[in-house]
């Protein structure tokens, strides 16, 4: 393929040969959403294959050079995390153990590309006497430049797909929370609306009553802040069918944790009290107004703190006692089974034992008001079962979880004790993955990983109706707004209505931001942006 007709001295041009494979393969990524498609960087890649120089070593030190510039600009055009990326978190990768690492790179590995791809070469190589194939990578060329909206169009592929709900008037109730989404979604509108969203949330806030009523009777708040589990794993793993989830009073239709890290996911739960905050102001200081625990705490309930790991990765504790009042001293973990071994090898005890030690402390101790925060992280990737030492499979950790919640329950109903119980996830675990993220993989917060199962049971009181199902979009703010609502209406009193306390709580657009990624639903359709680029549609 006779690419220029300018001589330059010492060279001569040619054809890709079998490279007119990679290109095809390249193309057909792009054109099934596996990775982007950067014409520029591709072109001057097929013009450094098709140059030759009449020094015949000098040929093989090029072609070794443009064989790893090929494999770096696949990378490049792919949705994994950028090096700087990934940089950003060598903190916390060096904490990884090797077993957790390797499971991790064996994900990356899809055999049916490269099944494909080896066959793909195997046909360039047989037939490239027969047919020309740097013909048909111009033609791709073509495709990719001028016709892949309307290529996908015909093929019957959305503009984006497996939205949290078909629109906000399929889903949503009326609520002037939710401010409106008009125009195209065009890189500019999308910018400028979620300038606005943010903006609008900074005016946000619920505000604590000064004091318990008169009357109040108490009772207990016990928040279950559970690592890895969205509405997806849920429905990917055959589990949202276990009958724990029938037992609950309340259950979110749609909420975003807004997050697919633990935690910032955690961080904003516990500072449920403002509107939803970007993470760059999260984490530049501590707001006491924010941060639920304290608010109770400042209102006599006792707080306690149960953990089924010992909180130092990440620096998980003392970030978030210093950015969001979380109380530092922790469950005693001396006696706790330990059910499996984290990714960096630390030890995550039995979910079971620590409820079981939370109803031998804090539920023993009868009449008083507590507020209890659980955070689990059984469900995170890489565990392993610490007798074994074999990798602990996500549907069955899964399933146990389940159960010890079922079990937890069955004690809070024979205690016959007053407790708020909510559970809380903090993200997804991302268990099935999708064309643009590979399993396990979160740098994106897409919708699967940030739509949450949240849950609310309110034991100690006699139940008077099914399940209630609350449409609409809800975060963090709706479940402080639920707590202010259950003291302010002395909720365990004789007058608790569970429609008023429910009825018309604050809604929250899905808007999700992680450390270089940040995701939106915009009229119905969702998209992403990686940081310091323009937002483009996300496809699953």
């Amino acid at each position: 393929m006779k690419l220029l007709k300018f001589k330059i001295p010492g060279t001569y041009f040619g054809s890709p040969g079998i490279w007119n494979a990679y290109f095809i393969f390249a193309i057909g990524l792009y054109f099934y959403d596996y990775t982007a498609f950067s014409v520029p960087l591709n072109l001057a890649l097929v013009i450094a294959l098709c140059l030759r120089f009449k020094v015949r070593g000098l040929n093989t030190l090029t072609r070794v050079v443009t064989a790893l510039c090929a494999l770096a600009l696949l990378y490049h055009d792919s949705y994994l995390p950028s090096p700087s990326q990934i940089l950003s978190q060598r903190d916390n990768i060096e904490g990884f153990s090797i077993e957790y690492v390797l499971a991790f790179l064996k994900g990356f590995v899809n055999v049916q590309m490269m099944t494909a791809a080896l066959c793909l070469l195997v046909v360039v190589i047989l037939l490239s006497d027969y047919i020309r194939f740097s013909a048909i990578t111009a033609i791709c060329f073509a495709f990719a430049v001028f016709m892949k909206p309307s290529f996908l169009q015909e093929r019957g592929i959305p503009d984006t797909a497996a939205c949290p709900a078909k629109s906000a008037e399929d889903q949503a109730l009326v609520s002037s929370d939710l401010i409106p989404q008009r125009g195209e979604s065009t890189d500019s509108a999308l910018t400028k609306w979620h300038d606005a969203f943010y903006e609008k949330e900074k005016e946000r806030a619920v505000k604590m009553p000064e004091a318990l009523p008169e009357d109040f009777t108490p009772f207990g708040i016990v928040i279950v802040n559970i690592c890895s589990l969205s509405d997806d794993d849920l429905n990917a793993t055959a589990m949202a069918a276990h009958p724990v989830f029938r037992r609950f009073d309340l259950r979110f239709e749609s909420f975003n944790s807004a997050t697919s890290y633990s935690t910032p996911a955690s961080m904003r739960l516990l500072r449920a009290s403002c509107g939803q905050e970007t993470e760059a102001d999260m984490y530049a200081q501590r707001k006491p107004s924010c941060e639920l625990m304290t608010q109770l705490s400042t209102l006599g309930f006792r707080p306690s703190v149960f953990l089924d790991h010992n909180g130092t990765y990440g620096d998980y504790l003392k970030t978030l006692g210093k950015l969001a009042g979380l109380p530092q001293e922790i469950n005693d973990q001396k006696n706790l089974k330990i059910a499996y071994r984290s990714f960096d090898g630390s030890p995550v005890f039995d979910d079971g034992d620590v409820f079981r030690q939370y109803e031998r402390s804090v539920l023993s101790d009868a009449g008083s008001s507590d507020v209890t925060f659980f955070n689990l992280i059984a469900l995170h990737d890489g565990n392993r079962f610490a007798d074994s030492g074999k990798s602990a499979p996500y549907p069955k950790r899964l399933s146990k979880l389940l159960d010890d919640l079922n079990d937890f329950m069955d004690a809070l109903e024979r205690s016959h004790l007053r407790v708020a119980l909510m559970i809380v996830p903090e993200h997804g675990a991302q268990f099935r993955g999708d064309h643009m993220q590979i399993a396990t993989l979160r740098e994106i917060p897409t919708s699967r990983i940030t739509k949450v199962p949240v849950y609310v049971r309110f034991f100690g009181k006699a139940r008077t109706s099914e399940q209630i199902n609350l449409k609409g979009y809800y975060s963090y703010l709706a479940l402080s707004d639920l707590v202010r609502r259950c003291i302010e209406n002395n909720y365990y009193g004789d007058k608790g209505d569970l429609k008023t306390l429910t009825e018309d709580l604050p809604q929250t657009w899905p808007v999700s931001e992680a450390t270089n990624a940040e995701f939106m639903l915009f009229k119905g359709k969702e998209f992403y942006r990686l940081k310091k680029e323009p937002w483009s549609a996300y496809h699953y």
